[in-house]
């Protein structure tokens, strides 16, 4: 039995981590969603609770499960003007696709029929960035790490996040591939900063901009494709002075 839980080290193997994660996340959105109807007594639960569970459920196993600081996942108070270069990379990047999807025809908006949302859209992208990006880019991809070689856990936890989509019914096989090369460029953030902040700043504002003017999920795919690859250029030419700094992550091989 104890070869299935834990490694030749001792430590509690990658899968059964991942489960507990789940379980802790789990517990936290039973927690936070009884409190929040005892409280105000309404029976919808809102959109917040998910993405606050998990930052708890992440700092929560993080402290007491793992031993993991913050810093060693890329989140230092030295590096928080990172989040405003990510902001404007992020928003930059969405008005480029939401110009593209204009002249394609595929978008169409009433966000200004509904200013008094503003705010509370804000805040939910702000949780939902905060929250995905400490769980996939942070904490998953260090657990990850200590179980596999640095390609294995980019491509697992990668294929994680594009999961986590499946919820959404109007995700379609664009829309995941979409998921996933947005992924694979948040990632290249954290390695190439060695910061959490760069890619939680991007995710906010692109997802800020999109619920603004409603982009849709299936649309856009060239589109799409054409601003990652530039963000990874963008990426690479803003860093490639600050490698020889050590400012680059580079997570050890197992």
């Amino acid at each position: 039995m104890r070869p299935i839980l834990f490694d030749k080290q001792g430590r509690l193997r990658g899968g059964w981590k991942l489960l507990r994660i789940g379980m802790v996340t789990t517990g936290f959105v039973f927690i936070l969603a009884f409190m929040f109807k005892l409280s105000t007594g309404e029976g919808k639960v809102p959109s917040w609770v998910i993405p606050v569970s998990i930052i708890f459920a992440v700092l929560f196993c993080m402290r007491w499960f793992d031993g993991i600081k913050l810093k060693e996942i890329g989140v230092t108070w030295n590096r928080l003007p990172h989040v405003l270069y990510g902001a404007f990379l992020g928003t930059a990047s969405a008005i480029l696709l939401g110009l593209y999807l204009v002249l394609t025809g595929e978008l169409s908006s009433d966000f200004w029929t509904n200013p008094d949302s503003l705010w509370k859209k804000l805040a939910l992208c702000i949780c939902v960035g905060i929250g995905e990006e400490l769980l996939f880019r942070g904490y998953l991809l260090r657990l990850l790490q200590q179980s596999y070689n640095t390609i294995w856990a980019v491509v697992i936890s990668s294929l994680l996040f594009v999961l986590i989509h499946a919820v959404n019914p109007q995700y379609d096989l664009k829309a995941y591939l979409f998921a996933g090369l947005a992924a694979l460029l948040l990632i290249y953030m954290l390695f190439r900063t060695g910061s959490l902040w760069l890619s939680i700043g991007f995710h906010i504002s692109w997802n800020y901009v999109q619920e603004l003017f409603q982009y849709p999920y299936t649309g856009g795919l060239i589109g799409n494709v054409i601003i990652i690859l530039l963000n990874f250029l963008v990426v690479w030419f803003w860093t490639k002075g600050r490698a020889s700094n050590g400012n680059v992550l580079r997570l050890p091989s197992h």
